[in-house]
C-alpha cells in the first residue's frame, strides 16, 4: 500500500513538473478595412483605398500577420456594407465573422487643403483596442509624409500587442476558411498571370554564339554576334515574334571569313513555371545574308526558318536574365547549311 501510494506521489510530482503541451502556434488574422471618407468630398475618395493598401503592405513586411482586406471580405460576405459608422464592437463582429483575430478600420476628414486621419487597431477576441493613431497634415505633397505618420507606429503597436495565437483559441469556423482558401487560390494564380503579362510587349537583347552544324562546319568555325526580338501579345494565345541577329565566324581551308545576318519573324507563347521562370518556345522563317570572303566577296542572300525556347529569369517585374537557345535552318541547293544557337543577354516587359 505505501508502495502504490508512493508511485502516485511521483507521478504527481512528474506531471506537475512537466510543461503543458502548447498548441499550434498562428499568425493573427487581421481584417483591414477600407477608410471612411467623413467630409465626403469626391476628390478624395481614392484615400480610402490608398490608405489601407499602405497600410496592408506595412502588416505584410512584418511577417507577423495575414490580411484579408475589405476586397477579399466583399468575395466572402457579398452585400455587407463596412464603412458606414463604424464602433469598435461592430468591426469587432465583422472580424469575428471573416474568421480574423484583429480588425482595423479608420477615417479622414478634409477641410480645405488640410487631412486628419485616425486609425485603430482592435483585438477581436477580447475587444479591446490595441492600437491608435492619429496625424493631421496637408493633402498636398504631404499627404505622403501624413499617411506613414498614421501607418507605421500603428503597425509598431499591433506588432507590439497582437502576438501569435494558439490555433485552438481562434474559432475559425471551417465553411468561412473554405471560402478564404479559394480566394488566396484565385489571388496567386492572378499573381502567377501578372508575371506573364506585366506588359504586353517583351524584348530580348542578346549576344550570341553560333556554332555550324556537320557540313558546314568543314567551312567555317563558330562565331560570335548579336540578337534582337520582340513578341507582342495580341491576344490570350497569340504572341507575333519578330527577331533580327548578326553573327561573324572565321572560316576554314579556301574560306577566309563568313558574315551572317537574318531577319526573321513567327510566333511565340509564355510558359510560367513557378515564380521567376518563363519558357518561351518559338518558330520564325525569314531570310538570311551575308557575305563568303574567299578569294573574293561572295553575296547571298537565302530562305531560312527555325526555332527554339527563350528562358527568361525574372529580375523585377519588367527586367529577366534570358538564357535562347535555337536551331537555323537555310535550305541552299548546293550547300545547305544549319546552325545550333546559344543567347545570353536580358529582358524587358512593357
Amino acid at each position: 500500500m505505501r508502495k502504490m501510494q508512493t508511485a502516485g506521489s511521483l507521478l504527481i510530482i512528474l506531471f506537475t513538473l512537466l510543461p503543458l503541451s502548447a498548441g499550434e502556434l498562428v499568425k493573427r488574422r487581421v481584417l483591414l478595412l477600407d477608410f471612411s471618407n467623413v467630409s465626403k468630398n469626391a476628390n478624395y475618395e481614392y484615400l480610402k483605398e490608398s490608405l489601407a493598401d499602405n497600410l496592408k503592405t506595412e502588416l505584410i513586411k512584418t511577417q507577423k500577420f495575414d490580411v484579408i482586406d475589405q476586397r477579399a471580405f466583399e468575395s466572402l460576405f457579398p452585400g455587407v456594407l463596412t464603412n458606414s459608422k463604424l464602433t469598435v464592437e461592430s468591426a469587432t463582429q465583422l472580424a469575428l465573422d471573416a474568421n480574423c483575430e484583429a480588425v482595423v478600420f479608420g477615417k479622414f476628414v478634409v477641410a480645405g487643403k488640410n487631412i486628419r486621419i485616425n486609425a485603430q487597431a482592435v483585438d477581436a477576441l477580447t475587444g479591446k483596442p490595441v492600437a491608435a493613431e492619429k496625424a493631421d497634415g496637408s493633402v498636398t505633397s504631404e499627404i505622403f509624409q501624413t499617411i506613414d505618420a498614421v501607418v507605421n507606429p500603428l503597425t509598431t503597436g499591433m506588432v507590439a500587442n497582437l502576438g501569435a495565437i494558439d490555433r485552438d483559441k481562434t474559432s475559425r469556423k471551417q465553411d468561412v476558411e473554405e471560402k478564404i482558401a479559394s480566394i488566396d487560390n484565385k489571388q496567386e494564380s492572378a499573381a502567377s498571370s501578372s508575371n506573364i503579362s506585366a506588359g504586353r510587349f517583351t524584348l530580348h537583347t542578346l549576344g550570341l554564339y553560333s556554332r555550324p552544324m556537320p557540313k558546314m562546319d568543314t567551312y567555317i568555325n563558330g562565331g560570335y554576334g548579336g540578337k534582337i526580338d520582340a513578341s507582342y501579345k495580341l491576344h490570350k494565345f497569340i504572341y507575333p515574334y519578330i527577331q533580327g541577329s548578326v553573327f561573324f565566324a572565321s572560316g576554314k581551308g579556301s574560306v577566309t571569313s563568313m558574315m551572317f545576318y537574318a531577319t526573321e519573324a513567327g510566333l511565340t507563347y509564355p510558359l510560367q513555371l513557378g515564380k521567376i521562370l518563363t519558357l518561351s518556345p518559338f518558330f520564325a522563317a525569314g531570310i538570311h545574308g551575308g557575305n563568303l570572303i574567299k578569294t573574293q566577296t561572295n553575296s547571298f542572300l537565302l530562305a531560312s526558318f527555325g526555332g527554339g525556347v527563350h528562358a527568361d529569369f525574372q529580375v523585377t517585374k519588367l527586367l529577366s536574365i534570358t538564357v535562347a537557345l535555337a536551331f537555323t535552318y537555310i535550305p541552299d541547293m548546293d550547300l545547305p547549311m544549319s546552325f545550333t544557337t546559344l543567347s545570353i543577354g536580358t529582358g524587358f516587359r512593357f
